[in-house]
């Protein structure tokens, strides 16, 4: 503790000139979160090298270990991350967080190669800082009126701008040591070269302590810690998260695999409709956010299963017998229908006595499920791309009658 509180007053601001890296609320929620998980993404998009490096076996396994040490440490973070949110502070939470995943990333960074266990635990401990990236959400639920759906979904759309950013900087990483990667890392740059897309967050981190010393949200302060209660509406509620979860890691990490893998199509291209996804996906953000204030968030929700639903109807599957951009603006309304109703709902129907540690376990242990889902994904839809498009309709079809039997009153 020593060590962080001292971390945060070399970050402080000691003269006007460092005020040009204060961001506003809505900006700091996507960029805390984006810079978490682009040091998690990072290291996945590095699977290639780091295998040769730290395992001497092929990438398969070290995304496999990578991944179970992510998703073993995701649910822990969010209970005690969540658990200290809500009795002492959302934002200190959401610090601590940022900060030992800054840790685990600069210590993967200077790791000396063959060292493959401490690289296990490092990733364990990025998994265990992740889980306390919902807090960003839970800090800001305290917003009144359509802003409560658009602050909160803002972390999750920085999920996103991480993932991609490191997508990115990783393609021309491995572009430029191209003939190093392909004679096998014996020599040359690749030796230590990988490192160089992890030290590109530092610049990014220091930006964000110094964001996160002042940020200052009113509607902060200790509250006394209510022992969770398991009940219909929390079983409900992990429910419509998980089916939520698999929709969401389905367009953003199963589709672009697929279209890769199986059609065929260029990475660089997949890449960019997959930016332009997101892009259009933050744009409606906003506007769908309002939409849900109006006229009630599970409305909403149930408007996006409808249009998944009969995008599984229109050509059996996800449009993904059409071309890309189409699947890309569509998947993108769709998104941002989600991304404004749900995340802002799941955050504000629960006492803020519970809400860090019951909505922080919630998408946390949902997306780990989900993210061990791909690899099945991909063997279904291998052998058979029309039981895939039933399975995804039938959770959109889940969603909503779940949905039935869910309260609007609660998210107010």
């Amino acid at each position: 503790m020593g060590l962080f509180l001292l971390t945060l007053n070399m970050f402080s601001l000691s003269s006007s000139s460092m005020k040009i890296f204060l961001l506003p609320s809505n900006l700091l929620s996507i960029f805390i979160s984006a810079v978490q998980w682009y040091q998690i993404t990072v290291c996945v998009a590095l699977a290639s090298v780091l295998s040769k490096l730290f395992f001497a076996q092929s990438s398969v396994i070290v995304v496999a270990m990578f991944w179970l040490s992510v998703v073993v440490g995701r649910p822990i973070g969010a209970y005690l991350f969540g658990k200290y949110a809500d009795h002492y502070d959302r934002m200190h939470a959401v610090r601590l967080s940022f900060l030992l995943m800054f840790v685990a990333t600069f210590s993967i960074m200077l790791l000396p190669t063959r060292f493959s266990i401490l690289f296990v635990l490092f990733t364990f401990l990025q998994g265990f800082a992740i889980g306390g990236n919902h807090n960003i959400s839970v800090m800001n639920s305290g917003a009144k009126g359509g802003n409560k759906y658009y602050l909160s979904s803002l972390s999750l759309i920085g999920f996103f701008c991480g993932f991609m950013a490191s997508s990115a900087v990783v393609a021309i990483f491995n572009l430029i040591m191209q003939h190093d990667l392909q004679s096998g890392l014996q020599g040359g740059l690749a030796n230590f070269a990988w490192r160089i897309p992890i030290f590109l967050s530092i610049p990014m981190v220091a930006i964000g302590l110094i964001n996160l010393n002042q940020y200052k949200p009113s509607q902060l302060g200790k509250s006394t810690l209510v022992r969770i209660r398991f009940n219909t509406r929390i079983v409900q509620s992990f429910i419509l998260v998980m089916i939520h979860m698999i929709f969401i890691y389905t367009v953003f990490v199963f589709l672009p695999n697929y279209k890769i893998m199986v059609v065929g199509e260029s990475a660089y291209v997949v890449w960019l409709y997959n930016l332009l996804t997101l892009t259009i996906t933050a744009l409606l953000v906003p506007k769908f956010a309002d939409i849900a204030y109006k006229y009630g968030s599970l409305r909403s929700l149930k408007l996006a299963n409808g249009l998944l639903i009969a995008t599984c109807a229109l050509n059996a599957l996800v449009a993904w017998d059409l071309n890309t951009i189409t699947i890309s603006i569509f998947f993108a309304v769709i998104m941002g229908i989600v991304h404004a109703s749900f995340f802002g709902y799941i955050t504000m129907i629960f006492h803020p006595s519970v809400r860090g540690r019951i909505s922080s376990l919630l998408v946390n242990i949902s997306a780990s499920i989900a993210a061990l889902c791909v690899p099945l994904m991909m063997k279904i839809a291998a052998a058979s791309l029309g039981l895939f498009v039933s399975i995804i309709a039938f959770f959109a079809m889940c969603s909503i009658v779940i949905m039935r039997h869910m309260k609007e009153e609660w998210a107010k």
